[in-house]
């Protein structure tokens, strides 16, 4: 029975082994789109009426950020419609229909980016004529959409974007609140103390600190601006728009940058000029030995020139007599010199003329139209025309 049971066994184990195997395979997944880390203090975004689908692509790294509804001003007098301005609105559809909710029903509150909706009405396919915010109030948890418009010709020219980038803010307020100013100009009556409303007497190169980023009310915007409040070495307060802090202020930090670039700077100024001026004095110094060395060269020649000549002359005496001789060396003919004499003076002649009479055979020797050499039938010379 035992036998049996294994025979079995082994029959099934041989059976099972023969089956075919089987594996998954798996296929490559579908490309995600890459959505960089999203970075408020070095990113810009800048949404135009003809924003393309490629740059709508990029918007999508602003989902999950936190978003505050700006307050509108309390010293604000002008006149402005708030609610004709379409960005001023919240509505409970994407398709910007149903229940408009009023922006001053959400000032102050807290949003947050869960999607991006687009409402193209646009002849061109690639362009988008609307772009709609899904957001959700973090209060409530309810869902509402806002809609950036392309308002044509109409223009709010003083008229900030409604919604601020509460990360944006939270880093701003990392990179200045504790930091150190020097004030770059000097002013009496720009500036008044936050707390007592005189006007602060700022000299150029005052020291400042930053003790508050925030907003606050200003009589010219109907929206409270992003200020800077800053305290003096002498104690006073102000508060700036912080879109002009860096205008009348710069950072102790970056003015020791730029002192430090400045003294930089100017050491590769002067050690740039120092090899200039190595340069030049090489220049010159080589200047100075080619100068010598052609001045030697010239000596040099000059007196194997002056050897030359005086070799010349002690030869000419030799061959022809004092008189002959030194005046051949002078390059010059006198009376009664031989024809070979007249040649090593001046040269062969470039025309010779003969003339023979009964008694007389003369030659006249042509060096230019006015200078003449004549020769008696002996070779002697007997006339200089010159």
């Amino acid at each position: 029975m035992r036998n049996t049971l294994l025979i079995i066994t082994l029959a099934f184990s041989i059976k099972s082994s023969a089956q075919i195997e089987q594996v998954e395979i798996k296929t490559k997944p579908a490309a995600k789109l890459a959505i960089p880390p999203y970075d408020s203090l070095n990113r810009d975004y800048h949404i135009h009426g003809d924003l393309t689908k490629n740059e709508f692509s990029k918007l999508r790294e602003l989902i999950g950020q936190e978003l505050t509804v700006i307050p509108r001003s309390k010293k604000y007098t002008k006149y402005y419609n708030f609610n004709f301005d379409p960005n001023q609105a919240f509505f409970s559809r994407a398709d910007l229909n149903g229940t408009r909710s009023n922006y001053n029903d959400y000032d102050g509150k807290k949003l947050r980016i869960t999607d991006f909706v687009i409402l193209n009405s646009s002849y061109d396919e690639n362009e988008i004529s609307r772009l709609v915010f899904e957001l959700v109030d973090e209060t409530t948890g309810s869902k509402l959409y806002w809609c950036f418009y392309w308002i044509g010709n109409i223009s709010y020219p003083d008229i900030p974007r409604p919604l601020l980038m509460q990360g944006h803010y939270e880093k701003l307020k990392l990179k200045y609140v504790g930091k150190d100013f020097v004030s770059t100009s000097s002013s009496s009556n720009m500036f008044f103390d936050n707390n007592t409303g005189d006007s602060v007497d700022m000299q150029a190169g005052s020291m400042w600190k930053c003790i508050k980023m925030a907003y606050g009310d200003y009589t010219d915007d109907p929206y409270q601006k992003l200020t800077a409040v800053l305290v003096s070495d002498r104690g006073n307060e102000i508060v700036i728009e912080f879109a002009n802090l860096t205008k009348y202020f710069i950072s102790k930090e970056q003015q020791l940058k730029n002192i430090e670039e400045q003294k930089l700077k100017q050491e590769a100024e002067k050690a740039e000029e120092q090899r200039k001026a190595e340069a030049s004095a090489k220049q010159e110094k080589l200047q100075k030995i080619a100068n010598a060395k052609q001045t030697e060269d010239a000596r040099k020649k000059s007196i194997a020139n002056a050897e030359r000549k005086k070799k010349r002359q002690e030869d000419l005496i030799t061959k022809y007599g004092y008189n002959y001789g030194t005046a051949i060396a002078n390059g010059k003919v006198i009376i009664g010199m031989t024809k070979e004499m007249c040649i090593a003076a001046w040269g062969k002649p470039i025309n010779v003329n003969s003339t023979i009479t009964a008694n007389v055979t003369q030659e006249q020797w042509v060096y230019n139209m006015k200078t003449y050499l004549y020769f008696d039938k002996f070779g002697k010379l007997t006339a200089i025309q010159n």
